[in-house]
């Protein structure tokens, strides 16, 4: 389930070294990162992961996925 427009990094990807230059990237051509995951939590994680590698521009959504289906956008399919 993507959000349009929206990157997919899982949680265990953040730390590869494979992956840094991408987020990276993301950060430099954005004004604002938000990251979210299902429920909030594991998002929570990865916003700290993300601000501990130097990020300054990355937010956490609280709630995630289901609060923007809740709130947002009711047809998006949760599973």
């Amino acid at each position: 389930m993507n959000i349009p427009g929206s990157v997919n990094i899982p949680l265990a990807e953040l730390t590869k070294q494979d992956r840094q230059d991408q987020i990276q990237q993301i950060a430099k051509d954005h004004d604002k990162v938000y990251v979210m995951c299902r429920r909030g939590n594991a998002s929570r994680t990865a916003t700290k992961l993300l601000l501990d590698a130097g990020l300054e521009n990355v937010y956490n959504v609280r709630g995630g996925i289901t609060e923007y289906v809740n709130d947002i956008d009711s047809d998006m399919p949760m599973y």
